[in-house]
């Protein structure tokens, strides 16, 4: 969970996940949506993307403060981008992918992304893209995906 928090505190929201958060005996749901609860002040929840503890990954300038890594990795990225450098982003968890492909794209920045949730001819497309695609600003890989 410190991972998470220190990544950004939107990872501490829960998935919502419809029928799924209604079923009794969801343990690690519950547990998730309990840690939550306590975790995460109203003072906090106000300030993120839905004001409540289920994640709504729809990021925006108010919450990149969020996060210090968010503030970060838009100052590089501006600066980057700028000088015509492409970038590779790794992560170990694609929920994390998600916030920041949300970003790129509320940024306009073109990006391929590859990650475990791909068949391996997506993976090798995605590849092929960044690598003929100059105008590919970003290349978000999970250090997840490499299978077996």
């Amino acid at each position: 969970m410190l991972y998470k928090l220190c990544a950004h505190p939107c990872l501490l929201q829960v998935e919502h996940h419809g029928e799924l958060t209604k079923k009794k005996g969801n343990v690690p749901w519950q547990k998730r949506r309990d840690f939550a609860e306590i975790a995460l002040p109203s003072t906090l929840l106000s300030r993120m993307p839905g004001g409540s503890i289920f994640r709504h990954i729809n990021i925006n300038n108010d919450d990149i403060a969020l996060s210090g890594k968010m503030k970060a990795l838009d100052r590089l990225l501006n600066e980057f981008s700028g000088k015509g450098n492409r970038v590779l982003i790794f992560s170990h968890s694609t929920t994390t992918l998600d916030i920041i492909q949300n970003y790129a794209v509320c940024q306009g920045f073109t990006y391929c992304r590859f990650d475990g949730s791909m068949t391996g001819d997506k993976r090798q497309r995605s590849v092929d893209e960044f690598q003929s695609d100059s105008s590919k600003f970003l290349f978000l890989i999970s250090t997840t995906a490499g299978g077996k």
